[in-house]
């Protein structure tokens, strides 16, 4: 780096142009160069060198450079001195005696080797006499001496002087413990006081960890004395702090394992382990332990596997064997060799590089060797990805951290080896040992969990709350620090809650109870458990014991499930391998789970997300949700930001038909009292009715939620003869009768499926349309499908939520639901039951009219209008069909306000005198006059309205023969309304697709004047249409189909031509209906810009 790039550094420094940087500054500066940390001392030190005693720790721009090469001198030297003064620490005791300190200062002074500074040294000692700590002298060795040199004879006298200093301080210290034997009270609390500290380093190796106990602080484990500097950065010090604290922890642990598996008796562990660890220590600092490793205890004894079986490969070295074995699987399969062959070829290959020497002693000198390869791969990793060096640092440092708190669980090192070995790596959920050699040690890891466990009580999480002042208190990287670790303390929980589920009393007779179930009906079980298990959560329900026997019956029934699974690759799957691949499932989500996490939380860099998060990860911890499991055995569906859309309109809809079904129920159980609430009053009651719904629905009693209904459910048909066959069931059916060209079917009949109450009948209803839904949104052929195609369901459910807001009568809410559920097939002929059902909703809105016009009580319009943000092109479709739905509110309240009147009985005493030619001739007649109308004008709005009344009477008295009542007049003519109403709005949902954002923005300000208007068409073409006119618009609707099929024919030729008819056989009909499809869509859009011309579209078909 040259004198330029030092001045930018200093100018990057100092944005602020003040002339001067800080030590703090300057700190920053060389952790993020060095890679072994630096202390805020030796900084101190060297600006004082260099600026004086007066800087106040400011460095100016002509001293930076000078300040920068004094602590880069400073850091050798500390490095250097470090090791000598390790050499001369003969007994590993990290203290030398002062003729050796003597020593090293004379060796790093030289020349200028001063007793004044020398004796300054001893001075500032609260011992001289003492050994000396590395601590104590590293400053005094890095300092440039003071005073004169001193000659060989000062030298030779002081080492003296040293000599008998030292001998009276043995001396003293000997007297002193005469003194002690002789004393038995201070026998006693000299006793007491070792006994406290035993008891205390103890319970710091129990909370905090072995390193914690083998450094000792000399405070309570609880002790918080520490004020440790809040922490806003990470650099590659950290990191490699982070990895050096983390092979650390492994050694010890494996040492530790050492020493338990050499012990002859358990009080002989600790013992032998801090044999081990000044041995290691001494050997590893004289280079000799890979020669002299066969005598340290237990390192000829076994673990189960090499290092590398345990722990894997470090990332980058396991990511290239994936690539590799990726091209060697696929040049096997060319070769014709079977895909369970090629696992069986992979898995032995693999079994080649983990296997070797598996005992302690191999593992602890390939420990060493791969903390080595590790720090180098992961330094390489972060400057390689140099323009996001802050994230790559921030991502390797939180694994690190990650696995250091794996490290303090109390299982033994090969358990904790492959815990912290998966941790390294993005795991995958679900794999199988074929393809991921990660899976077997994720199921290796529960085998020897579930072992560990069996016959021990469950573990629930303490109810430690976090602070939010303490929170507030903290830096940024710190309360990263803090959510990895409620991170890791749930996942934990999680864990011990499983293994009790898979192997406690209380799980025995829910296993049972699966293993009984026929395939069919544990899937259905897990639907209903998945729905309580939603509706616990949504509820915020206290009550976890109810979600504990949610949870302990949904694993028995996935245990089942995954041995069906498994079955076909073994003849016996025992219960043991069924729970070690169901805790494996767990193991593989919760590192799923940790590297989503990982991704949303390094980005954060607002204190209050970090804080957010980590209270929601503490309450999730405490009120033990075990989301986990619930992903695990109830397969609870992640939904993307991309999805939550879809599904947010399916909750909107089955919500508002929730409302309306307790809407129903208390205007029963009120009577007159609810006519007498407000709005507010009502929603007020309704709300608290949903609460108790949610709680119901969360708890699984279904069968109770009758209560919230009354009676009155009883006496209406079932929630399927209302709304019909689900979504899912219908389009199967249409599917395979389209496939053998049938016409459409009528739907099974609705008293062959069980019926609870409404409530509880859409609880299975929504599940299922959710799932189905889901599939279509992750399935291939809809991905290929443009975004706006995609879109358009949420249109359509926002439609059917909107026709149940615009009813306030459950029935009629339902049956229109239902029909606005397969509104595409009204451009067709709806099958036998929907025309049933139509029928039955023009009944009932007839009858429901009347009786509020019976009892005086005013039709209530509901009004739901928004104005959507530009670019929003769903909201514009929505709202502008919104506004065609409104329109066609107030034509079938037009059409009955003229039906239902008195007065329309003299109109149709004059309209019967005329004859039926002549009625069909005046009806014509009217149309005509209707359509030179200006509504804009209010004498054309009069005429308007008379000519709808004429039309009303003289279409009522068409229809009414014989002894039809007028009640079947009204009816019918509304039936009919609603189904041309139907078709109206099928074709505009058929074509808006290709409509534009401008253009919705004037159809939907036309509509809006149409309502203004009073404009009501479909009225005037239902009350006009005559034989010929239902005869032309089923030619037109045969013609429609007839060139539809022409066309598909055409374009499949074309795609055929195109792509080689050899080609075009051997493709899957799937595939081949994929591009037809795609090319419909471009030929659609060429037509609607207007492109006509033949040789257009045939060059494009060509081209494609």
């Amino acid at each position: 780096m040259g004198l330029q790039d030092f001045m930018t550094v200093f100018s990057n420094l100092d944005p602020s142009c003040k002339g001067f940087v800080t030590s703090h500054q300057v700190l920053e500066f060389c952790q993020s160069i060095y890679h072994s940390s630096i202390s805020v001392e030796q900084i101190e030190h060297a600006i004082t060198q260099i600026c004086g005693s007066t800087s106040s720790g400011r460095v100016s721009r002509q001293q930076f450079i000078a300040v920068l090469e004094e602590i880069e001198r400073r850091r050798s030297v500390e490095e250097q001195a470090y090791w000598d003064f390790q050499a001369l620490d003969y007994k590993g005791t990290n203290r030398i005696s002062l003729k050796d300190a003597l020593m090293m200062f004379r060796e790093f002074h030289g020349d200028r080797f001063s007793l004044y500074t020398w004796k300054e040294f001893l001075q500032s000692r609260d011992d001289p006499g003492e050994q000396v700590y590395f601590d104590e002298i590293r400053l005094w060795l890095c300092n440039y001496p003071s005073g004169e040199p001193a000659s060989k004879d000062q030298i030779t006298q002081e080492e003296e002087q040293l000599i008998k200093i030292q001998s009276r301080h043995q001396s003293d210290t000997i007297n002193k413990l005469k003194q002690i034997q002789d004393d038995k009270e201070e026998i006693q609390e000299y006793l007491d006081n070792a006994q406290y500290n035993a008891q205390r380093r103890r319970n710091k190796w129990d909370k905090q960890g072995l390193e914690a106990m083998l450094f000792d602080d000399g405070l309570e484990a609880d002790d918080d004395t520490t004020s440790t500097k809040s922490k806003d950065t990470i650099t590659m010090s950290d990191v490699n702090d982070a990895m050096t604290q983390k092979y650390d922890k492994l050694k010890s642990k494996l040492l530790w394992e050492m020493a338990k598996m050499s012990a002859a008796m358990e009080s002989d562990r600790h013992e032998i382990f801090q044999q081990l660890c000044r041995e290691e220590k001494q050997y590893s600092r004289e280079g000799s332990l890979q020669d002299r490793i066969g005598g340290l205890s237990g390192s000829r004894l076994d673990l189960i596997a090499t290092l590398t079986g345990l722990m894997g490969e470090v990332r980058s070295h396991d990511l290239k064997r994936k690539e590799q074995t990726e091209k060697k699987r696929e040049t096997l399969r060319q070769q014709g060799m079977k895909e369970q062959d090629i696992d069986k070829a992979i898995q032995t290959e693999y079994q080649g590089v983990i296997s070797g020497d598996t005992t302690c002693g191999a593992s602890l000198i390939n420990l060493i060797e791969r903390f080595k390869l590790e720090k180098e791969e992961t330094m390489m990793a972060v400057k390689s990805r140099a323009s996001m060096s802050s994230v790559a640092l921030e991502n390797e440092y939180y694994r690190l951290l990650r696995q250091h708190l794996l490290l303090t669980d109390e299982w033994g090192f090969p358990a904790l080896a492959m815990a912290v070995g998966l941790a390294e790596r993005p795991q995958q959920y679900r794999s199988t040992k074929g393809n991921d050699w990660d899976r077997n040690r994720s199921e290796q890891l529960s085998q020897i969990q579930l072992e560990d466990r069996k016959g021990r009580k469950l573990q629930h999480t303490p109810a430690d709350l976090v602070d939010s002042n303490k929170l507030d208190d903290l830096g940024l990287t710190d309360l990263k620090q803090h959510l990895i670790k409620e991170i890791v303390q749930k996942h934990f929980y999680e864990r011990e809650a499983m293994i009790n589920m898979l192997q406690g009393r209380e799980s025995e007779q829910q296993k049972k109870k699966a293993h009984q179930m026929s395939s069919q009906e544990r899937k259905k079980r897990l639907k209903v458990l998945r729905n309580q298990q939603i509706s616990w959560s949504q509820s915020n329900s206290d009550d976890t014991q109810h979600l504990h026997q949610i949870l302990t019956e949904a694993v028995a029934l996935y245990c089942e499930v995954r041995r069906e699974e498994l079955l076909p690759t073994a003849s016996i799957v025992t219960d043991n391998v069924v729970a070690e691949c169901v805790l494996a499932d767990l193991i593989q989500r919760q590192e799923v789970e940790y590297e989503a996490s990982l991704e949303q939380f390094v980005s954060k860099q607002v204190k209050s997300d970090v804080i957010f998060l980590i209270k929601k990860e503490n309450k999730m911890r405490i009120k033990e949700h075990f989301d986990n499991i619930s992903f695990v055995a109830l397969g609870t569906i992640e939904i993307s930001a991309e999805d939550k859309d879809y599904v947010d309109a399916l909750d909107v809809k089955y919500d508002t038909l929730r409302k309306n079904i307790l809407r129903m129920g208390l205007e029963y159980k009120m009577g007159t009292e609810w006519k007498q609430l407000n709005e507010k009053e009502r929603k007020k009651y309704i709300k608290e009715k949903e609460k108790e719904e949610r709680k119901l629905r969360g708890l699984g009693q279904l069968q109770d939620m009758e209560s919230l209904i009354g009676p009155k459910s009883k006496a209406l048909p079932s929630l399927r003869q209302l709304i019909g066959e689900e979504k899912s069931e219908y389009e199967k059916r249409l599917k395979e009768q389209r496939k053998i060209g049938q016409n459409q079917e009528d739907e099974p009949p609705a008293e062959k499926f069980p019926h609870m109450n409404f409530l509880a009948d859409l609880v299975p209803r929504y599940d299922n349309e959710q799932e189905a839904m889901l599939i279509w949104l992750k399935s291939t052929s809809t991905k290929q499908l443009p975004v706006k195609t995609q879109r358009l369901k949420i249109v359509l459910l926002k439609l059917e939520t909107f026709c149940a807001q615009l009813e306030e009568d459950f029935e009629v809410s339902a049956l229109s639901v239902g029909l606005i559920e397969r509104l595409m097939a009204a451009l067709q002929n709806r099958h036998p039951k929907d025309q049933s059902r139509q029928y039955d909703l023009a009944m009932r809105r007839t009858r429901l009219r009347l009786a509020n016009l019976q009892q005086k009580e005013p039709t209530k319009k509901k009004e739901k209008s928004f104005t959507p943000e530009k670019g929003d092109l769903t909201g514009w479709q929505t709202a502008y069909l919104y506004e065609v739905m409104k329109r066609h509110y107030d034509e079938r309240e037009q059409l009955l306000k003229y039906l239902q009147d008195e007065s329309i009985t003299e109109l149709m005493e004059a309209a019967s005198e005329m004859s039926a030619d002549e009625r069909k001739s005046r009806l014509a007649e009217l149309q005509t006059k209707r359509r030179k109308l200006d509504l804009a004008n209010s004498g054309d709005k009069e005429d308007y309205i008379s000519i709808l009344e004429e039309a009303v009477a003289i279409s009522a008295i068409g229809r009414k023969s014989g002894r039809t009542s007028m009640e079947e007049v009204t009816v019918t003519t509304l039936r009919d309304l609603q189904d041309r109403q139907d078709r109206e709005l099928a074709k505009l949902i058929q074509n808006i697709e290709n409509v534009t954002e401008e253009q919705l923005e004037t159809k939907l300000e036309e509509e809006k004047d149409a309502r203004q208007q009073g404009t009501v068409h479909n009225v005037f073409d239902i009350l006009t249409q005559t034989d010929d006119s239902v005869k032309e618009d089923e030619l037109i609707l045969s013609l429609e189909k007839k060139y539809s099929r022409l066309q598909d024919s055409l374009l499949s030729e074309c795609l055929c031509q195109s792509c080689g008819k050899e080609s075009w056989d051997k493709m899957a009909e799937k595939d081949k209906l994929v591009k037809l499809v795609h090319l419909k869509e471009q030929v659609k859009d060429m037509i609607q810009k207007g492109n006509y011309l033949c040789n257009s579209i045939f060059k494009f078909i060509s081209l494609v």
